[in-house]
């Protein structure tokens, strides 16, 4: 009963009610932060499959132990967190038997549990440690146990609660360990019986003389074949044999070496490595000769590459030299093989293609010029400002509609007409005795209009050089109303 009993409270149970001082309070939050570690350190004592054993008949596993502590403290965080932020919370239980018997309580790898208990302790202790005495002295209400548990008893129960089932393991640990030394010494006992029976036998048979006639052998029950020589008789060795380990080994190095080898980082040592006999993995056949193995590359292979850059710079200088910039140079653009995409015929010979352009060409340009050049000529002449340059104004060609030669005016005494807008008044030229008003143009802007198309016509001819201006011809009298004397 007492074994029962230490068993279930290996350090005791807890004790409510306490009064517990700010050094207490820290000595139990460094447990807390220190439990992650010393569960782990404590884990890799069990040896493989020891994780389904119990520490008491009817206990929890060890598996179930370490899982429940992860439910067990992310509750405790919970709980803590709400006494500090509000007034005397009432918790929410959970049914521990439960949970622990659920899928991942039963058969989950521990290590998802120790992720969850060491990242759990970490924020549990920073929170802790930023506490006040006022915030240490904030409680909550547990309904399961219609106790009222302040933050100072709550860390001393789940510091009291990791070192519990801590010891829980230890006790599964011990067990085995205490199995181990049974056996051992059962064994050694075995063999130390069995060289004592055999010294004995030994004298027996030196001390009888060869004619003494042996006397019968006691009725009874016969010994076993294997107790007349245990001493040859091995002991069961449990897991794979050293031969099986040996070659596991050797074609684990012989993997390592490959893989070095594929990295560039040494050379694969092919003459060492002894390949395993007909027991365990084959090696694969890379493993041979890693070496000549290169490593697949992803993506379009460097001729790939190149060829589509030729094409890229190809199609830049045909741009380059449409655009006037550059000549492309045809000699050095080197055309993609069947691979890609093919270029264009406008890359291959970018310089004789000249560029669209847009507008009029420059001889209409030019045409265009040289009639506005006439008409100002025109102009200045008929103002008597200048000459009209007749012999040097080019007109255009064929472009236009053709002059009629019916009269030849004198380009250089032909006046332009005059701006648009009303006429000044010439005070000479007004007549003595009013006259009727005219409807439309007078007779004077008339001459003009005409004296400008003919000037207009003549410096056309002279352009095209089928007649020469007469500089010096009179200009036609105006016509109208004769001066008075």
């Amino acid at each position: 009963m007492k074994d029962l009993e230490f068993r279930r409270y290996p350090i005791g149970q807890f004790k409510y009610g306490q009064r517990y001082t700010l050094e207490d309070t820290r000595s139990h939050i460094k447990t807390l932060e220190d439990f992650p570690k010393k569960l782990k350190k404590t884990l890799k004592k069990l040896r493989s499959g020891s994780l389904d054993l119990t520490y008491r008949a009817g206990g929890w596993t060890v598996r179930q132990i370490v899982h429940h502590l992860a439910d067990s403290h992310m509750n405790a965080y919970i709980r803590l967190k709400l006494a500090v932020t509000e007034n005397l919370p009432t918790i929410k239980p959970y049914e521990e038997q439960l949970w622990a018997k659920t899928d991942d309580g039963e058969k989950a790898p521990v290590r998802m549990s120790l992720k969850i208990i060491a990242a759990l302790h970490t924020r549990l202790t920073y929170f802790l440690s930023s506490l006040t005495e006022d915030d240490l002295e904030r409680a909550y209400f547990h309904p399961g146990t219609q106790k009222t548990v302040s933050v100072q008893e709550a860390l001393a129960l789940y510091a009291w609660h990791s070192l519990h089932h801590l010891a829980h393991i230890r006790l599964v640990i011990d067990d085995i360990d205490s199995a181990d030394k049974a056996t051992k010494a059962g064994r050694f006992k075995v063999e130390e019986d069995t060289k004592a029976s055999s010294k004995s036998g030994s004298k027996a048979k030196a001390e009888a003389p060869a004619a003494e006639v042996k006397a019968p052998a006691k009725r009874g029950p016969k010994p076993k074949a294997k107790a007349e020589a245990p001493a040859a008789e091995k002991p069961k060795r449990r897991g794979p044999s050293p031969e099986v380990l040996e070659k596991a080994r050797a074609v684990r190095m012989a993997n390592l070496a490959a893989k070095k080898a594929a990295e560039g980082k040494a050379e694969a040592p092919a003459a060492e490595v002894k390949a395993p006999a007909k027991r365990g993995p084959k090696p694969k056949a890379k493993v041979a000769a890693p070496a000549a193995e290169t490593p697949k590359r992803r993506g379009p292979s460097p001729e790939v590459l190149e060829k589509a850059r030729a094409v890229r710079m190809a199609n830049l200088a045909a741009k380059k030299a449409a655009e006037g910039k550059a000549e492309a140079p045809a000699a050095e653009v080197k055309t993609p093989a069947k691979r890609g995409p093919k270029p264009k015929a406008k890359a291959e010979a970018p310089v004789a293609e000249k560029p669209k352009r847009r507008g009029p060409s420059p001889e209409v340009l030019e045409k265009a010029r040289a009639v506005r050049m006439a008409n100002l000529a025109a102009k200045k002449a008929a103002e008597g400002k200048a000459e009209a340059p007749a012999a040097e104004v080019k007109a255009p060609a064929k472009r236009g509609p053709k002059a009629k030669a019916k009269v030849e005016a004198p380009a250089a005494e032909v006046k332009a007409p005059a701006k648009r807008g009303p006429k000044p008044k010439s005070k000479a030229d007004a007549p003595a005795t009013e006259k009727p008003k005219r409807r439309g143009p007078g007779p004077e802007a008339l001459e003009k209009a005409r004296a400008v198309r003919m000037a207009n016509l003549a410096a056309k001819k002279a352009a095209e050089g089928k007649a020469e201006a007469p500089a010096a011809a009179k200009a036609p009298a105006k016509r109208g109303p004769k001066p008075k004397a």
